[in-house]
């Protein structure tokens, strides 16, 4: 039987959440997240959310966007065991084997893939919320005649 595991991980691994910059909307012009509909905006409207800032580059690209994305993630795992073929037999050898992707995700990272990388590595650090990875398991057989 063979066992093969590959781990992949990360740890002080910071990623800049461009989803969440662009939904939590703090000019407060559309419909915001619920964490910032609480938000501090001006002095008669003040609130204990995050902070609403008013010269347009702070408030469209500052560290309140930067999450921690460490995690440690099981990428591939990987199960095979050949059967025992007696010498009278037609066959010559029979591997079975259960291949997985993707299988567990230890993070805290809240938008999914703490690894994002929807342009190629154009930009990498950056959470533009691409599609989520699948999760995948095949069964297989490999018959030798």
């Amino acid at each position: 039987m063979i066992l093969i595991l590959v781990f992949t991980g990360a740890q002080n691994y910071e990623v800049f959440t461009e989803i969440e910059h662009t939904t939590m909307n703090m000019d407060g012009v559309f419909n915001v997240e619920t964490k910032a509909a609480d938000r501090f905006r001006y002095t008669t409207m003040s609130g204990d959310g995050p902070t609403s800032n008013f010269w347009k580059w702070e408030r469209e690209g500052n560290s309140y966007y930067i999450s921690d994305a460490s995690h440690v993630w099981l990428r591939s795992l990987s199960i095979g065991y050949t059967i025992p073929i007696n010498e009278n037999s037609f066959l010559n050898g029979v591997r079975v084997y259960v291949n997985g992707d993707n299988l567990l995700l230890f993070t805290d990272y809240e938008y999914g893939n703490p690894q994002p990388d929807d342009r190629t590595g154009l930009r990498p650090g950056v959470d533009e919320s691409p599609y989520p990875l699948a999760r995948t398991i095949s069964l297989g057989a490999t018959l030798k005649f």
